[in-house]
């Protein structure tokens, strides 16, 4: 456990946790259960079996799903991640549930100070192979959404960032795959 003062970000906290490990393989999940700890098995087995170098938890997918989302929340969330498609060809690239070889993350820059940080790595660690595997995301406990206006803002900065940062250093589409539910 690394104790950070004060509220720093989650995105430096993940990067700050992966530079602190020496695992082969990081990854990030929500504490509250929302995303559901007994999938992560199936993660590592789906990356090992196709020698992946990033597993997203999906739930834009076959076999994924938001649960009890309000339809504005799950639009807005959709909507997100079709802007994303030029950059990347996982469906969901907002999602908080995801594994990486630590290789590729140790050292990446976060430029994003909000929760977008699978999107970043998918860009700014260019994986070569990219795997999504099905799941649920179960509505939280405790807690409430970080989406804000000004997150949404500055998703779409982030957007235009790592758009000139895929040209600017050349970063080849990763190959994709979906893992069946």
């Amino acid at each position: 456990m690394i104790h950070r003062a004060g509220k720093l970000g989650l995105g430096t906290a993940v990067v700050e946790g992966f530079n602190a490990s020496d695992a082969e393989i990081v990854g990030v999940i929500d504490a509250d259960l929302s995303h559901p700890p007994s999938l992560v098995p199936k993660m590592l087995q789906a990356m090992r079996e196709t020698r992946a170098d990033f597993v997203i938890g999906s739930r834009y997918i076959p076999g994924g799903g938001t649960g009890d989302w309000g339809l504005a929340r799950r639009m807005m969330s959709q909507f997100a991640c079709v802007l994303a498609r030029g950059l990347t060809p996982v469906r969901d690239v907002t999602s908080g549930f995801f594994l990486v070889r630590r290789d590729l993350a140790k050292g990446v820059t976060i430029s994003a100070g909000g929760f977008k940080i699978c999107l970043e790595l998918l860009i700014r660690s260019a994986p070569a192979v990219v795997v999504e595997v099905p799941y649920v995301f179960r509505t939280r406990t405790a807690g409430a959404s970080k989406m804000n206006l000004k997150e949404a803002l500055g998703y779409l900065t982030q957007l235009r960032d790592l758009r000139a940062y895929r040209r600017e250093h050349h970063i080849p589409r990763p190959e994709h795959r979906v893992v069946a539910p």
